[in-house]
């Protein structure tokens, strides 16, 4: 599961950097402003859903949060501003919701000093 799981980090870095690049090339020719972005959106938001599959599917709301970024991708046309902007909103959500999960899966520290000798 390590090694799926490094290898889809890896793709999904690699795909990102090719795309960054692509855009890149876009901007120095002048021709990035009016790049729409939808497509790119809505295949990040198939492949955050990818990734969740490969995962084991214990995170809940990784497929919630891709479809709201596919919802935007499909009602709003989509440039470069708001490519980020979606991605940017969509990651502060999944870092509060990994880390509400890891809380509650965590549970509190111990406290008291009873606690802490029984434990370890």
């Amino acid at each position: 599961m390590k090694r799926t799981r490094l290898r889809l980090v890896l793709l999904f870095a690699l795909a990102g950097l090719a795309l960054g690049f692509e855009l890149g090339a876009l901007g120095v020719r002048g021709a990035s402003p009016g790049v729409p972005m939808s497509g790119a959106l809505a295949l990040s938001a198939g492949t955050l859903v990818a990734y969740w599959a490969a995962i084991g599917r214990f995170v809940p709301h990784y497929p919630p949060i891709a479809g709201a970024v596919f919802l935007v991708a499909a009602t709003v046309r989509c440039d470069m501003v708001t490519f980020h902007a979606a991605w940017g909103v969509a990651l502060i959500v999944l870092t509060l919701m990994d880390h509400r999960l890891l809380v509650r899966t965590l549970g509190p520290a111990p406290t008291d000093a009873a606690e802490l000798e029984a434990t370890g």
